[in-house]
């Protein structure tokens, strides 16, 4: 009996030294100038959803649409032009007049034009901020798809391995069980939690697919390569001061910048309403087709005479000029209540985005400083005891379970900062400083300052 202890533990030993090694040292790190998503590849990805989304699209053909309106604003209207047919001819001196034709102008009230063409401008600026916002939530979009691919992406290898050394003890549980040193339920529970996480391998595939079908449909053309196995996510570094972030998200935030513009095109709209009372002008000219005298020897007989004449409207009906005014104001009041609130909301958003950093952050130090070593102990530990035959295969499974679920809740908590640090880099509508990440990756492998900036900060910029 000793003997049979002895070759087990000698076999088993022999099985487990011939394949991977047996402890988890972090999460899992791609070989270096392994084929898969890099920066390159977010800025493609980038780079045609700019050229190729509808949304942005869209938001570009607003602006088109902002230029014509203002071409055509502050022009006058157009002349009119005026027949007259007397039924009757009136008769003078010089001869009967037969018919008349004129022609006027009219001119509307100084200030009228300059505050129309104001009005224009400023909507063509609502437009191009409009743009701005469009791109730049088309564009965090993209960056969350893709750091959540990444993030599915890097589970599959971390699952993958432990399905590796599951086989290799059911290898070992097999031998033993051929010997008789356990029951076949070893073996069945160690089979049973192998297809549990190649069914969990299975549904992280569907999730890719999904990701990627997302990431296409913001496309709407063709994706980089992004198949293979992605490299590992970078570790933030520290944030800015919490208010520098907050002035930069008064200064750079997309809505808050639309809603400024939108002020600003209601201030004209005030404006122009309070020039409207003012007079306008009509000048014309009309020419009468004059026949000869009846009276022989009359001077000037048949002489077309040419009448100019001015016209001005009387703004005595004040009522209605007053209420267009206070319309135009109480809609000014609005935009700027409605961006006050924006503010108060944004801000919040912004202190639990970096919350959420913090958060993230601890989370991600408790896994990899302190629960993955010493799960990594404890599976060691318990692997030792089940070679030796002084612990369940259970055991083993379970331990093996803890550290798995342990990196990829760190996997989770570092997804968990890159997403905050997207919604900071949108809130405030500026990207991060470089100091912002760790310039080294997971694979320990150094990336220049460039190469970060790429893989998180690349944003497009409006023309």
């Amino acid at each position: 009996m000793r003997f049979v202890r002895l070759y087990i533990f000698v076999l088993t030993a022999a099985l487990l030294a011939s394949h991977a090694p047996v402890l988890y040292t972090g999460i899992h790190a791609a070989a270096p100038g392994q084929s898969g998503i890099h920066p390159e590849n977010l800025r493609k990805i980038i780079d045609s959803a700019d050229a190729r989304n509808a949304d942005i699209a869209a938001a570009r053909e607003q602006i088109n649409a902002a230029a014509f309106m203002a071409e055509g604003a502050g022009t006058l209207a157009d002349p009119r032009l005026h027949y007259g047919y007397f039924l009757e001819e009136i008769e003078t001196r010089t001869g009967p007049q037969e018919h008349r034709v004129g022609i006027s102008q009219t001119f509307p009230g100084w200030g009228t034009r300059k505050a129309e063409r104001q009005v224009a401008g400023s909507r063509i600026a609502v437009a191009e901020k409009q743009l701005a916002a469009t791109r730049e939530s088309v564009f965090k979009q993209i960056k969350i798809e893709y750091y959540r691919l990444l993030f599915v992406n890097s589970r599959i290898p971390l699952i993958s391995e432990q399905i590796q050394r599951l086989e290799y003890l059911a290898e070992v549980a097999d031998v033993r069980y051929r010997t008789g040193g356990i029951s076949q339920s070893d073996i069945i529970g160690l089979n049973i939690e192998i297809d549990r996480l190649k069914e969990r391998i299975t549904s992280l595939e569907i999730q890719r697919s999904t990701l990627i079908s997302r990431l296409r449909s913001l496309v709407q053309g063709p994706l980089p390569d992004l198949s293979g196995e992605l490299l590992p996510l970078n570790e933030p570094g520290g944030l800015p001061p919490q208010n520098e972030l907050e002035d930069a998200l008064e200064r750079s935030n997309p809505e808050i910048a639309g809603l400024d513009a939108r002020a600003e095109t209601a201030a004209h709209g005030v404006r122009l309403a309070e020039v409207q009372d003012r007079l306008e002008i009509t000048v014309g000219l009309d020419y009468l087709f004059t026949g000869e005298s009846r009276i022989p020897g009359t001077a000037d007989s048949g002489d077309d005479p040419v009448l100019a004449k001015i016209s001005l409207n009387l703004p005595l009906f004040r009522n209605k000029y007053d209420a267009a005014t206070a319309h135009r104001k109480a809609l000014r009041q609005a935009v700027l209540q409605r961006r006050a609130q924006a503010t108060e909301r944004l801000r919040a958003e912004l202190r639990g985005a970096l919350n959420g950093v913090r958060d993230a952050r601890n989370r991600l130090e408790l896994y990899e400083n302190n629960l993955i070593p010493q799960g990594n102990r404890r599976f060691e530990l318990e692997q030792q005891a089940y070679v030796a035959g002084e612990t369940a295969v259970d055991d083993v499974i379970a331990a093996e379970q803890a550290v798995l679920e342990f990196q990829l809740m760190a996997l989770k908590s570092r997804l968990d900062i890159y997403t905050h640090l997207i919604n900071v880099e949108f809130l405030t509508g500026e990207p991060l400083p470089a100091g912002t990440h760790d310039a080294e990756s997971a694979a320990g492998v150094p990336m220049m300052e460039e190469e970060v900036a790429d893989t998180f900060h690349w944003k497009g910029r409006i023309p």
